[in-house]
């Protein structure tokens, strides 16, 4: 065992002793700048282990300016080229730590853009499917600019990439619901049968063939439609949405244009006043009618431009109000017809009236016309007596 030892350590010795003389020009130098030329060979020696960096590099440089300046004569060919050797190193270390660092600043960048993203799909998509763009009283142009605006963010949620576009995607979990529920006739998942209906507004635009009124109408519809199109096209699995586009699609292509459109309302609307009469009387009681002709003149008569003459009444009595928690009576109200002569001589009927009556020290008093909103138009004089 000692003799194994011994002959390590002899081993070892002549190893150093190699490496040395190997990284020495003229290890039994002992000129004017042997010290600089002890300082430079060491500091080669880290690099020739590995761990050499700018830091040693400048150390060489400066103990190799030393030499030269202390012995002229001495041949500094090799530590040149341990100089060179040496920069080629740090130079590639500090493109590898320069590399490393920019792919961790594009890694966040890419972690921030994806991010962003995400949360501007989100934004786009809340805009698309769970916004009102029609709310107030907005004018053709205003639709239309909405509709420009609609489509340019659909064509831009599309060229997004913002994950799964099917319904393994929790985060489009309310999105999907919210599509579904607007579905004629299903969910809204695949094959689900959609059955053509009459666009919901069209009723609206009856006696009101108005060149505005009937764009308005139609833009509107063209908005429902660039709805479904962006549904189809973001989520393409989806039968029900496909279809939808398809029905939005075939009622546009019903009306035409707007002129074809406000063309066949205005043929509409003549035929419905030729056809249209006064309703039969649920009964006959003056007094009542009275107070029906009193509270459209009064309350009534400026908003639709004209004199109250006639009432029928439409319900046999009064229907009680009554509070909705203690349920005491509060009051009355009662429905009738009232035709009525417009300002501009034409004779009109307007089909629900509801008038109400304040329950006030045990009796009914008043009359008050509180409510217009059911159907009705014009219709020839003759049939509106």
């Amino acid at each position: 065992m000692k003799t194994f030892i011994a002959t390590i350590s002899v081993f070892c010795l002549l190893s150093l002793i190699g490496i040395t003389n190997a990284l020495a020009q003229d290890p039994s130098y002992a000129g004017p700048a042997k010290m600089e030329v002890r300082s430079f060979w060491r500091q080669a020696a880290i690099f020739q282990g590995g761990r050499g960096s700018p830091t040693t590099l400048s150390n060489m440089a400066k103990a190799l300016a030393a030499i030269k300046q202390k012995d002229p004569s001495y041949d500094t060919a090799a530590m040149d080229e341990a100089i060179n050797g040496g920069q080629v190193k740090v130079d590639k270390i500090s493109s590898d730590q320069s590399a490393k660092k920019q792919q961790q600043v594009d890694n966040m960048k890419n972690n921030s853009d994806k991010s962003w993203a995400k949360i501007n799909a989100d934004k786009i998509l809340e805009y698309l499917f769970n916004q009102s763009l029609t709310t107030g009283s907005p004018t053709s142009a205003k639709i239309e600019a909405a509709l420009a605006e609609y489509n340019a963010k659909a064509a831009e949620l599309l060229a997004m990439d913002f994950g799964a576009r099917d319904r393994s995607n929790q985060s489009l979990k309310m999105v999907f619901a919210r599509l579904d529920s607007r579905v004629v006739g299903g969910t809204g998942a695949k094959g689900v049968e959609v059955k053509g209906t009459s666009p919901q507004d069209e009723n609206e635009i009856l006696g009101d063939a108005s060149a505005e009124r009937v764009k308005l109408f139609f833009v509107r519809m063209q908005l429902g439609q660039a709805k479904w199109d962006a549904a189809r096209k973001l989520f393409p699995g989806e039968t029900g949405y496909e279809k939808m586009y398809q029905l939005k699609t075939a009622e546009i292509a019903k009306y035409g244009s707007v002129e074809d459109l406000q063309k066949n309302i205005q043929k509409s609307n003549a035929e419905e006043i030729k056809n249209r009469r006064l309703p039969a009387p649920a009964m006959v009681d003056g007094a009542t009618e009275k107070l029906f002709i009193d509270a459209f003149n009064k309350y009534l008569s400026d908003e639709m431009k004209g004199k109250a003459y006639k009432a029928i009444l439409r319900t046999k009595d009064w229907g009680v109000i009554r509070h909705q928690i203690s349920g005491v009576v509060l009051g009355r109200n009662r429905m009738a017809a009232v035709a009525f002569k417009g300002n501009d001589g034409k004779c009109y009927v307007k089909l629900g009236i509801i008038v109400e009556q304040q329950y006030i020290g045990s009796t009914f008093q008043g009359g008050k016309a509180v409510d217009a909103r059911y159907g009705g138009g014009e219709l020839p004089c003759e049939f509106a007596k």
